[in-house]
C-alpha cells in the first residue's frame, strides 16, 4: 500500500496514542507501551507488522484477535478497549500490565517452587474454563502469553489463534497452527480442537514451570513436533525427583497424547489443581496411569 507507515517509533503519535517503548513482539505484531492522548493513562499497543498487513489472511488473523478477546470478559483475561488503523495498519489497543510474562520468569529464575507454579496453572485454568463456556479455544496457551502482575494477578494474552470450539484448520503447506513447542497433538495433526487442547498446552507450560525448560526440544519446528506424538511422556520429576509424585501424575495426564485421556474439561483439571493447592491427598487409578486423579476412596 503506498500509504502504510513506516515502522512505527518511540515517542510517535499512533491513533490517539504516543508510543513509550516496545514491551513485546509476537508472531504477528510488535507490543508497545503507549499513553492515551485524551485518557492520560498507560496502554498497550499491538500493531500488525509490516508485512502481514499487505497480506489478507493475516489481516483476518489479526482481527479474529481482537473479536475473540474482546468478546470474554474475565479478570484473568486481558482486556481489549479498542480495534483502529493508521494508513493500513491495523492495531489492538488494550489494558496495559505492569509486570513480566511467564517465559521471562522462567528465564530469570528458573524452576518455581511447586506450589506457585500450581497457582499460575490454576489461574489460567480459570481464564480458560470462562473462554470455553464463551465457545473459544486460544490455541496458543505458553509461557509468553501468560502475564505476572506485579500485584500477583494473571492474565492470558494473545488471542491470535483463538477459533470456535471444535474448529478444524487446514494448512496446505502443513504447517502447525501454534507455536511448535506447545502445540497439542491434534493442533498437529490437523485435527479439531476442542478445550483439551488448550489443556494440553497448559500442561507443557506446567512442566516448564515446574523444571525450567520445556519438554519438548530439537533442531527444527519437525523434529520438536514429532515429539509431541512420541511415548513415553516425559516425566518432570525425572529432572526435579523432589516433585510430589501426584503433581507427575497432573502434568502427565494433562500432557496425554490422546485427548480423551486428558481432563475431560477444564473444570475436572480444576478440581485436581484445588486438590494439591489445599493440600489433600490424591491418587491416580491404577490401572489406567493418565486416568482421572482422584482422592482416595472416590471411586
Amino acid at each position: 500500500m503506498a500509504d502504510t507507515l513506516p515502522e512505527p517509533q518511540i515517542g510517535q503519535v499512533f491513533g490517539k496514542c504516543t508510543l513509550k517503548q516496545v514491551i513485546g513482539k509476537g508472531g504477528m505484531g510488535t507490543v508497545y507501551l503507549a499513553e492515551h492522548l485524551f485518557l492520560k493513562r498507560s496502554i498497550a499497543i499491538k500493531i500488525l507488522d509490516l508485512d502481514m498487513s499487505n497480506n489478507p489472511e493475516e489481516m483476518a488473523r489479526f482481527e479474529a484477535e481482537a473479536i475473540a478477546a474482546a468478546k470474554l470478559d474475565h479478570e484473568n483475561i486481558v482486556t481489549i478497549h479498542d480495534v483502529d488503523e493508521v494508513h493500513g495498519r491495523p492495531f489492538i489497543v488494550m489494558e496495559y500490565d505492569e509486570g513480566e510474562d511467564l517465559e521471562h520468569r522462567i528465564t530469570r529464575k528458573g524452576p518455581l517452587p511447586v506450589m506457585d507454579a500450581a497457582r499460575i496453572a490454576r489461574e489460567v485454568a480459570v481464564a480458560l474454563d470462562h473462554a470455553h463456556a464463551m465457545g473459544v479455544v486460544h490455541r496458543d496457551i505458553k509461557p509468553a502469553n501468560i502475564l505476572l502482575r506485579k500485584d500477583g494477578k494473571i492474565k492470558i494474552t494473545d488471542f491470535g489463534l483463538a477459533q470456535p470450539m471444535g474448529y478444524k484448520e487446514t494448512n496446505e503447506d502443513g504447517s502447525v497452527t501454534g507455536t511448535p513447542h506447545y502445540a497439542s497433538p491434534e493442533q498437529i495433526q490437523g485435527n479439531a480442537a476442542d478445550g483439551r487442547s488448550d489443556i494440553y498446552s497448559l500442561g507443557v507450560t506446567f512442566y516448564a514451570m515446574l523444571v525450567g525448560k520445556r519438554p519438548f526440544e530439537g533442531r527444527s519446528p519437525d523434529s520438536v513436533v514429532r515429539k509431541h506424538l512420541e511415548k513415553p511422556r516425559p516425566s518432570p520429576r525425572e529432572k526435579r525427583p523432589l516433585l510430589p509424585a501426584q503433581i507427575e501424575a497432573l502434568v502427565k495426564r494433562m500432557m496425554a497424547i490422546k485427548p480423551e485421556d486428558r481432563h475431560p474439561d477444564v473444570k475436572a483439571l480444576l478440581h485436581d489443581l484445588d486438590l494439591f493447592i489445599k493440600r489433600k491427598p490424591f491418587l491416580r487409578l491404577r490401572r489406567n496411569p493418565e486416568s482421572r486423579i482422584q482422592k482416595p476412596g472416590t471411586r
